[in-house]
């Protein structure tokens, strides 16, 4: 319960300062969310 309102709150914050989920991954993991959202709106998935 209050975890997931804790991080409700902080993705609410990061939006009003303009930080994107993926800036908040380390860099292997972004690499490879970035490689699955460019396939999925290719259609490649």
């Amino acid at each position: 319960g209050e975890e997931l309102m804790g991080r409700v709150i902080q993705h609410e914050i990061d939006h009003l300062g303009g930080t994107l989920l993926l800036e908040r991954l380390d860099r292997r993991t972004r690499k490879q969310a970035l490689k699955e959202i460019r396939e999925e709106s290719l259609g490649l998935r």
